[in-house]
């Protein structure tokens, strides 16, 4: 990209500058050094060809300038998108993190799952995951429902977690 605006710039101070000064060139040339001697003219023409070298030092100058900006109003744009896109998986995981999936019902009893209903889910996952050890543990179907029952409310609950986890991750928190 910045090769390209280089090449175009050149591409028109040619145009601008250095065609018209070479097409011209003849009479403006033989009017400028018009009964002069041959040492004299050739200073004259030096002279004219610095003048016109510092200028196109001066355009070089302007293009490394105006390059500079453009790659640092091209880092800018880069920065806010990402910022930008960083925002929004924030958001998300602000949402995520206060989800929370419904409760399951116990299709041999009709009740709902005893699982505490926490208010974000990180403690209802950590909640439901201590209820579904302990109701293993304890293999008290009575108390804590079926285990078979409350492994499909934690595998669901688990899939709301790691929905937060990983854009939790890639907010940077």
């Amino acid at each position: 990209m910045k090769e390209k605006i280089k090449y175009i710039i050149i591409g028109i101070l040619v145009g601008f500058i250095v065609f018209p000064t070479v097409a011209l060139g003849g009479t403006f040339v033989s009017s400028l050094i018009h009964g002069k001697g041959e040492k004299e003219a050739i200073k004259i023409l030096s002279e004219q060809v610095d003048a016109l070298a510092g200028r196109v030092t001066v355009v070089e100058t302007k293009v490394t300038n105006v390059e500079s900006k453009v790659s640092n109003v091209e880092n800018t744009v880069s920065n806010v998108q990402n910022q930008l896109a960083k925002d929004e998986l924030c958001q998300q995981a602000q949402k995520l993190y206060t989800l929370i999936p419904p409760m399951q019902k116990d299709p041999a009893t009709g009740q709902y799952i005893g699982r505490q209903m926490a208010s974000n889910i990180v403690d209802e996952y950590k909640a439901t995951l201590d209820y579904y050890n302990t109701a293993v543990a304890q293999n008290n179907i009575q108390e804590y429902g079926d285990p078979a029952v409350l492994q499909i409310d934690l595998n669901l609950i688990k899939q709301y977690y790691d929905a937060y986890e990983s854009a939790k991750a890639k907010c940077g928190e």
